[in-house]
């Protein structure tokens, strides 16, 4: 079955080009108000930073959609056991915050025997959208999924992550994306992890 993700208005926005994607990475960058603001442009401050507080939920969201339909069908949830929200929230910065997700990746970690599997996906103009896993042993080790035999269509191992190739969906200029080529690769990583742990 086909599966195509609706791109909301504000990320086909966001997408469209460097000059709009630098102005809300500016904006969302602001922690303060500038201080040397008129009413008028506190407004204007105001509304610009709800925009793009919306561009990075809307971000969240894609990410979460995405993953469901990716990992989220390719993980064998008798065979693996989620990790509790709790997981997320104790790490260094609430690693399933919409702030988080925007300034790495989304994820869902599960685990199996001795072993910890996280299913990550992330989308931005230049690689478009791709998913990755990498599997960490009880010795904080990423051997499995470093020597892990996959298709072409994967990288070879990054700072023990394996990532799909860039660019085999693209996101930007698009009103939305087709993820079935992402969804087999999901389930080719899968297959190949239980028949290695």
């Amino acid at each position: 079955m086909s599966e195509n993700i609706q791109i909301s208005e504000s990320l086909q926005f966001y997408f469209a080009n460097n000059q709009n994607q630098g102005a809300i990475d500016e904006i969302l960058s602001q922690k303060t108000m500038p201080s040397d603001l008129s009413w008028e442009e506190i407004g204007q401050f105001n509304e610009a930073k709800l925009s793009a507080l919306n561009v990075q939920l809307d971000y969240w969201k894609l990410l979460h959609h995405i993953w469901n339909m990716t990992w989220g069908t390719a993980i064998d949830l008798s065979r693996y056991q989620p990790v509790s929200p709790m997981f997320y929230a104790s790490r260094k910065g609430n690693e399933n915050s919409v702030e988080w997700v925007w300034d790495c990746y989304f994820y869902k970690a599960f685990e199996f025997k001795n072993y910890r599997i996280y299913t990550v996906c992330c989308a931005d103009s230049k690689s478009g959208v791709q998913i990755g896993f990498f599997v960490e042993d009880e010795n904080s080790e990423y051997a499995i999924s470093n020597q892990l035999v996959l298709s072409e269509s994967w990288l070879e191992a990054e700072n023990d992550e394996r990532w799909t190739k860039n660019k085999l969906v693209q996101i930007a200029g698009q009103t939305n994306v087709n993820i079935d080529l992402l969804a087999g690769l999901a389930n080719e990583v899968a297959s190949a992890l239980a028949q290695r742990i």
